[in-house]
């Protein structure tokens, strides 16, 4: 049932900003797949309040307990995910194959390639960014002609000891999306996470 929440939660951060853009098509194929996932949510439960809320909080209580600093913040242009689980079928590997096409086309494919070498991506729910201030003007026009957003991203370190789904969860609960990495010069657990709303 978390794993229906969570897909809720991106699909509407995703509706957000369709609705921002006024793309009409897109809002139209997410308000259905938000339809599916609310009725197989509503299907799984027991309809129960005091059930929904007890998991709603120890999920809470659990996640407090993570400890995060910001580092630094960054702008970031990032390539949107258009469906609500790209796991499914080969639409990763689609994905993959246009943005290298975009980040060649644009000419930032080796900046893309050599920013993303220092890290280990660990787990992450966007799976094509670079930050604004390495992609020339021209690169950047066309990027966004090609559908990639602006975001805002905070580089956080990881305080304590914590597992990949916790942090994931905690991630999730306080930003649009997420990139978990490991640094490879301190090996130590950091993420990326992006707001839209810049």
């Amino acid at each position: 049932m978390e794993n229906i929440v969570t897909k809720l939660k991106i699909l509407i951060n995703k509706l957000e900003r369709a609705l921002f853009l006024a793309d009409k098509e897109q809002i139209r194929r997410l308000a259905e797949e938000i339809e599916l996932l609310s009725a197989k949510l509503v299907a799984k439960s027991d309809n129960s309040p005091a059930m929904l809320l007890e998991q709603e909080q120890t999920k809470t209580n659990k996640v407090i307990n993570l400890k995060s600093s910001v580092i630094a913040e960054r702008d970031f242009l990032y390539k949107p995910v258009m469906v609500a689980d790209p796991y499914q079928g080969d639409y990763l590997l689609g994905f993959a194959r246009e943005r290298s096409r975009d980040l060649k086309e644009a000419g930032v494919f080796d900046s893309h390639n050599h920013f993303w070498q220092d890290y280990d991506i660990v787990r992450a729910n966007v799976f094509g960014c670079l930050p604004f201030d390495l992609i020339m003007e021209t690169g950047l026009a066309l990027l966004e002609k090609r559908g990639w957003l602006r975001a805002r991203a905070k580089y956080l370190q990881i305080e304590n000891k914590c597992s990949t789904n916790d942090l994931t969860e905690q991630l999730m609960m306080k930003y649009n999306a997420y990139i978990i990495v490991k640094d490879k010069q301190s090996a130590e657990l950091c993420a990326f996470a992006f707001d839209w709303s810049f």
